[in-house]
């Protein structure tokens, strides 16, 4: 096994410092969030929502009697948001979308 130049050791460290070595990542969540209708599921998991597991979760299938063929399914989700020493939010999501928020 070789010596270690000096130069390379510095290298090294140019690689680091310029790259932006950091401790905490860029996306952290946000220490105070506001639930609102319109949020998107990513927005809720960054707040750190949670689906939750309540038996009120489901999908159904909506036919048009004009188009048999034309369906279209709804997804409807509950998700478990903390809101600090207030206690946990329930916010109903339908699509991908928050609906309700419950607080």
């Amino acid at each position: 096994m070789g010596v270690i130049h000096p130069a390379a050791i510095a290298m090294l460290l140019g690689v680091l410092v310029l790259s932006g070595c950091r401790s905490a990542p860029q996306s952290r969540r946000p220490d105070v969030c506001t639930f609102a209708p319109g949020m998107s599921t990513d927005d809720l998991a960054r707040c750190g929502c949670v689906p939750g597991n309540s038996p009120g979760d489901g999908s159904v299938m909506l036919m048009s009697e004009e188009a048999r063929s034309n369906t279209r399914t709804v997804a409807i989700i509950n998700y478990m948001c903390p809101l600090g020493a207030a206690g946990v939010a329930r916010v109903v999501v339908m699509n991908g979308i928050a609906t309700s928020v419950y607080e």
